[in-house]
């Protein structure tokens, strides 16, 4: 149950905006979100893996997002 007292908005509007603020998906849908950044400039992206101790997310990163993006 989301927000089953309405105190926090509708799922999809929290959803909505979590698509601004979050970067998620395939291996390529993460590299092209993150290449946005870089092409803007950017230099420094904090990345938070949410299975830590679980090294697997890191380690997709490593080998499948990093290489793909060109600074």
């Amino acid at each position: 149950r989301w927000a089953a007292d309405g105190s926090h908005g509708s799922f999809e509007a929290w959803l909505e905006k979590a698509e601004e603020l979050y970067i998620a998906g395939t291996p390529e849908d993460c590299a092209e979100q993150i290449q946005v950044y870089a092409d803007l400039g950017v230099r420094l992206l904090v990345i938070r893996f949410g299975d830590i101790p679980n090294l697997d997310g890191l380690k997709l990163f490593a080998k499948e997002v990093a290489p793909r993006i060109r600074t």
